[in-house]
């Protein structure tokens, strides 16, 4: 009893072979397998026995013949197509780029399963939304990540349980969020972890565990592939599983764009970290989207700086600061750092000192002293009314 008959084209056997074999062959090495062969315009039909259920498909029987024929009898030609290259954009960084900054900074890569815990990510993230999957292959794989950070964190729990005592991780990929109408999107991520001492151990360096300001500084080099364009500001209000004080929201231009800090130390130790656990994440489009540059001319005229010092309540970040003060300045500053902060005598201890220099330059003109003071007698103006700076004499 023999199955539905199949077609073999001729065609199709030397596109898929690579090969020109000849129809003497083909016949003798189906045939010899049992199956019922009539050759026609375009190739052969076949009919195979009940038993080959097997050989379902005309893939099965292109497979059948190279098989009695022998893969060594294939001769190897190389393919000849036109060469085409996909276009690689300016504005995005190279995701090489990406990985080399936190390969320099002392992480190491890893690939987690894009299916988490759905009671760790719950931990996490109390009362976020996620995808849940209709057949999962373990209860602990039961949802869609939503963040890197679960991966991240049962990646650094097994690396500690086995005495990896300083861990520095991170992860690119895909996470999964539900939105309007149950519709479901993904959004490229970079994401990592540190835990242990600030430095691997050595001779001329203590073992401190590493802080905020260190995972601040790891992330602050990768934002700046983004190149100088980008205006990042940090703010602290940190996602619920983060230290209330030791953790900050991202913003570029306005729009959040990641999270950093220091796991909740109630979580950490329910968790089972020994010390300080810190985390942060970026979304990738965002955060690193890279202004194209823009030529600028050089001034042949010098620039002038000038030092500013004001008291702000001590909750005024750094970034509100330098903003108000950037508006202020106009166009005409080129440049503007924060070289000292101070708390202590002589300054209320509700608030805090804060000292800016300022570097101004025309492209066309020398700038005077009563142009210089103009500029900073209206960022003091501005710094007063929106921020109740004090100009400290």
């Amino acid at each position: 009893m023999f199955k539905r008959p199949g077609q073999l084209r001729r065609a199709r056997l030397a596109l898929l072979s690579g090969a020109q074999i000849p129809d003497q062959r083909v016949v003798a090495s189906l045939t010899g397998l049992g199956l019922a062969v009539t050759a026609d315009d375009e190739g052969w039909t076949v009919t195979p026995p009940s038993w080959r259920f097997d050989l379902a498909i005309e893939a099965d029987l292109i497979e059948e013949v190279l098989r009695i024929v022998g893969f060594d009898a294939v001769q190897e030609s190389p393919k000849r197509l036109p060469q085409r290259f996909a276009r690689r954009s300016e504005s995005r960084v190279n995701e090489r780029a990406l990985l080399d900054a936190l390969v320099a900074r002392g992480y190491h890569e890893v690939i987690s399963y894009a299916f988490v815990d759905p009671a760790l990510q719950e931990k996490l993230f109390p009362g976020r939304a996620a995808v849940r999957l209709a057949n999962p292959i373990a209860s602990d794989l039961a949802v869609m990540r939503v963040s890197l950070w679960p991966g991240l964190v049962r990646t650094a729990l097994a690396n500690l349980a086995r005495q990896q005592e300083r861990v520095r991780l991170f992860e690119l990929g895909a996470v999964f969020l539900e939105e309007q109408a149950g519709a479901v999107r993904e959004y490229p991520r970079v994401a990592g972890i540190a835990v242990g001492p600030r430095h691997p151990e050595q001779w001329a360096a203590g073992r401190e565990p590493a802080d905020f300001f260190d995972l601040k500084a790891d992330v602050s080099a990768v934002l700046q592939l983004a190149g100088p364009g980008a205006r990042v500001e940090w703010e602290a209000a940190p996602l619920p599983c983060l230290h209330p004080g030791r953790g900050a929201t991202i913003r570029r231009d306005g729009h959040e764009v990641g999270w950093l800090g220091e796991l909740h130390p109630q979580l950490a130790a329910e968790l089972g970290f020994p010390g300080t656990c810190l985390l942060f994440e970026l979304d990738i489009t965002r955060a690193l989207h890279a202004p194209l540059p823009v030529l600028q001319p050089v001034s042949r005229f010098p620039h002038v700086r000038r030092d500013l010092a004001v008291t702000v309540p001590r909750e005024t970040p750094l970034s509100a600061i330098v903003s108000h003060a950037s508006v202020a300045a106009g166009e005409l500053l080129t440049d503007l750092t924060v070289f000292d902060i101070y708390q202590g005598a002589g300054i209320e201890p509700t608030r805090k000192s804060v000292a800016l220099g300022l570097i101004f330059q025309d492209k066309n003109k020398t700038l005077t002293d009563a142009d210089a003071d103009a500029l900073m007698a209206s960022v003091a103006a501005r710094l007063g009314e929106k921020l109740d700076a004090r100009v400290r004499s």
